[in-house]
């Protein structure tokens, strides 16, 4: 910086010394200066400008000029020719005596250096005003600086106030907080954040009308935040309205493109509507804003799963945690696909890594409780199955499969109580209407066996192995038609069942045949 300055001034300087020494040696040539004041007048005007020019961050080539002439108009007029000239010109004009020109003669030369220093004064005067109004102009701006910087020191104190609530391990409490500066602020944006902050509050406590009401008030105040409607679509997939959910992340990506968690959530709502293609491509549009968003990386990787893409899948969740080496989620996924091929030590390891990551994670305990029922290992699964119940008290997957592990053990009545809690708990859960028919029908109770099973289909009607289950309990029963009709269902909806009920169909036929045959 300080050379750029030094070589200006220099350049200036040689500017004005060269500009002057051409002026003044044209002046010279006709006998202007007769003694050093040539030499003091070039040496003046190039040290003087110069300095002007630095100090004063403005050019003065004008008032150069000025200076220059006032220099050099006593001595043009002491040149003959000059004088000879204004002579001729005056007697011309006013025909009058040459001892009046003489005197009027000095007097246009003074009047002229006075015109000079006019000009000289008008341009000083000029230069001030010039600096006057720059000098307006930056206390204009840091007064507006100033105002910028107390802003940004005012929304730094606002984003504190809210990390402070969100803090606050009590939800009553951040609750309270958010509703007081609700009801005493006026700046729109902190309010708009204050709303949308206690609706998502709201919507984990599944009061989801309050929620509704404080993310529509935001979107009141502030109709473009994409931030709002993104919230929006989080509290309508919580609500199971993934039509409106979609409606409202496609808004916040329309109001923000390169809104990255937008695509993100949008691709999570495809998911689970079956749009499998399109989830990819919103997954793959947030990776490529935020190619470090490891949530993204881990939700790619389930939809993988779910088209049986296995490599990709362990890619990306191989990516979300080499991304997040603390994420649970995505060790638990990768448990998940690694138990699905075959892997048992991995997602052994993947399950462990997951829960201690997030001792409360129920599901991984649940799963974990799984893998180690097949691996044999009954009362280490009993007791992940114990602890998933008692993180989560209404987790019916749960509840179902310990009672699955105790039936296996023979404690019937432990696992039929495990069983009518997951029903219980998920009225609609075809699974373990099943599961406790296979019970009751174990234990003779063949008519509420039929009840489940049944139920179970009407359930869901694609259930297969309720229908072969039915299909055993209905031989058992001595209902051969009947068992026929569902072992054929079975085998349509699962093909695989046909080798395994071949020879059961076969003979199943022959008793039907020779029944009505005897009937004959």
């Amino acid at each position: 910086m300080i050379k750029n300055i030094q070589s200006s001034s220099a350049n200036t300087f040689i500017y004005y010394l060269a500009f002057s020494f051409f002026f003044l040696s044209v002046i010279a040539l006709f006998g202007a200066f007769s003694d050093v004041s040539f030499i003091v007048s070039f040496a003046f005007s190039g040290v003087f400008f110069t300095i002007y020019d630095s100090s004063s961050k403005k050019n003065g080539y004008m008032l150069f000029l000025g200076v220059l002439f006032v220099i050099t108009i006593p001595q043009i007029l002491k040149m003959d020719t000059i004088h000879d000239f204004i002579s001729w010109a005056l007697k011309t004009l006013s025909s009058i005596s040459v001892g009046y020109l003489n005197v009027s003669s000095a007097s246009i030369g003074n009047a002229l250096t006075i015109a000079s220093l006019g000009l000289v004064l008008y341009s000083l005067w000029k230069k001030n005003e010039e600096l006057k109004e720059v000098k307006e102009e930056n206390k204009e701006a840091k007064e507006e600086i100033i105002d910028l910087k107390q802003s940004i020191i005012n929304q730094e104190d606002w984003d504190k106030r809210f990390e402070q609530i969100n803090e606050l391990e009590d939800e009553e409490e951040k609750i309270r907080a958010l509703t007081e500066i609700i009801n005493t602020e006026k700046n729109k944006a902190n309010l708009v954040r204050a709303y949308t902050a206690r609706g998502n509050i709201y919507r984990k406590k599944s009061i989801f009308s309050n929620a509704l009401a404080d993310l529509n008030k935001a979107m009141e105040l502030n109709p473009e935040s994409a931030t709002v409607y993104n919230n929006q679509g989080i509290l309508y997939k919580a609500m199971e309205k993934p039509m409106e959910a979609l409606t409202a992340y496609t808004r916040a990506i329309e109001l923000s493109p390169n809104y990255a968690m937008a695509y993100n959530n949008r691709g999570n709502i495809l998911k689970d509507m079956q749009k499998r293609e399109e989830a990819i491509a919103d997954y793959n549009k947030a990776i490529q804003l935020k190619p470090d968003y490891a949530m993204a990386f881990n939700n790619r990787g389930l939809v993988m799963a779910e088209m049986k893409h296995h490599q990709e899948a362990s890619s990306d969740y191989n990516m979300a945690i080499e991304l997040n080496p603390d994420y649970a989620l995505a060790y638990y996924n990768r448990g998940n696909l690694m138990k699905e091929t075959g892997k048992q030590a991995e997602a052994l390891l993947d399950y462990t890594k997951a829960i201690e990551l997030d001792p409360r994670y129920a599901m991984a305990y649940n799963n974990r409780g799984n893998l180690l029922r097949d691996t044999g290992k009954q009362k280490e699964a009993l007791l992940d199955y114990d602890k998933a119940v008692e993180l989560e008290p209404d987790y019916a997957l749960a509840y179902n499969n310990r009672g699955n592990l105790l039936k296996d053990n023979g404690k019937q009545e432990e696992a039929l109580l495990d069983y009518d809690k997951a029903i219980e708990l998920e009225p609609d859960y075809a699974l373990t209407y099943n599961n406790r028919g296979n019970l009751l029908r174990k234990i003779g109770k063949k008519e509420e066996a039929l009840s489940d099973y049944s139920q179970a289909i009407h359930i869901d009607s694609e259930y297969a192995l309720a229908y072969r289950n039915r299909g055993h309990l209905f031989i058992e029963m001595g209902e051969r038609e009947k068992a026929f009709a569902d072992y054929t269902q079975a085998i349509e909806l699962k093909p695989s069942y046909k080798t395994q009920l071949k020879s059961v169909l076969t003979n199943l036929q022959l008793a039907i045949d020779e029944a009505a045959a005897g009937k004959d």
